[in-house]
């Protein structure tokens, strides 16, 4: 197949590098709306203010389910408590959720608060939950779970 010609359904972009650095370029026309990637984050967690309100797995509504006994932080909708995965990938964070949010020389070494204060602070803690979901998300991949 020539250099320029693409089987139907591959990916329709180049790779190209400049020395203003690299970049994909389209290499047919798409329709306006096209999707042409999807990626699952890596890692996402719902901003403080919503923890109360949300599942914080799959972001939709869960006011009415309780917070986890373990941490507080974290809330789960009727689907994602029964989950399995949900279930292992809390389980990693769980304890440094509880200690983030109930270590008062913590959080005050952290600049973020009495203990147990559930108060935004800006997106401190919304921040600090995504390292430690992230860092639960490295130590299972290097497990292989």
């Amino acid at each position: 197949m020539a250099e320029n010609q693409e089987a139907e359904g591959s990916f329709p972009f180049k790779l190209f590098e400049t020395p203003a650095g690299h970049g994909y370029l389209a290499t047919r026309d798409l329709p306006k709306g096209s999707v042409v990637l999807r990626c699952a984050p890596i890692a996402a967690v719902l901003h403080d203010r919503e923890l109360a309100s949300h599942c914080s797995r799959c972001f939709e509504p869960a006011a009415d389910q309780p917070p986890c006994q373990s941490c507080g932080a974290a809330r789960f909708c009727a689907k994602c408590s029964v989950s399995p995965a949900a279930q292992t990938e809390h389980r990693a964070e769980c304890r440094a959720l509880a200690r983030l949010w109930g270590d008062g020389r913590l959080r005050a070494r952290l600049g973020l608060g009495p203990a147990g204060s559930r108060k935004a602070q800006g997106s401190a803690t919304s921040v600090l939950r995504l390292a430690v979901r992230l860092l639960a998300v490295r130590a299972r991949a290097q497990r292989g779970t």
